[in-house]
């Protein structure tokens, strides 16, 4: 349904595991590999439109560790223990549109066997790319 991934990028920005600096939240669709870097990168690139899928939750759970707390950003802010501590997330929603998801042309991904054989071919040319 349409506002799935913002709520689920909500939901994680507010996790206690994340007052350990997970400042930035970004949810991915199903054919993107969230342990490929360029893969992630690729996703921020296409899929996000930055007025509509860029969100910052202010006043989210900190840390007292945090390098840049709430007193850098506003005077006396920082918090302590009896207070809590404070810090914002960006959720990134870099999922396809929900309501174009249908018309989004299939990822197009170069086989192991084709890599192979352009390495092989020219080698040394492609070793930075992934």
């Amino acid at each position: 349904y349409a506002g799935h991934a913002k709520q689920v990028g909500q939901l994680v920005s507010q996790m206690p595991q994340n007052v350990f600096l997970g400042k930035y939240i970004i949810v991915v669709d199903e054919d993107v590999d969230v342990f490929d870097q360029s893969d992630v990168i690729w996703a921020l690139g296409t899929r996000v439109h930055p007025p509509r899928d860029i969100h910052i939750e202010d006043y989210t759970l900190g840390a007292s560790y945090d390098p840049i707390p709430y007193d850098y950003i506003y005077p006396g802010g920082r918090g302590s223990p009896e207070k809590g501590y404070y810090n914002a997330r960006v959720v990134i929603d870099a999922t396809k549109l929900y309501e174009a998801r249908d018309e989004y042309p299939e990822v197009v991904r170069v086989s192991p066997e084709l890599r192979e054989k352009v390495s092989k071919k020219f080698p040394g040319l492609f070793d930075n790319l992934q």
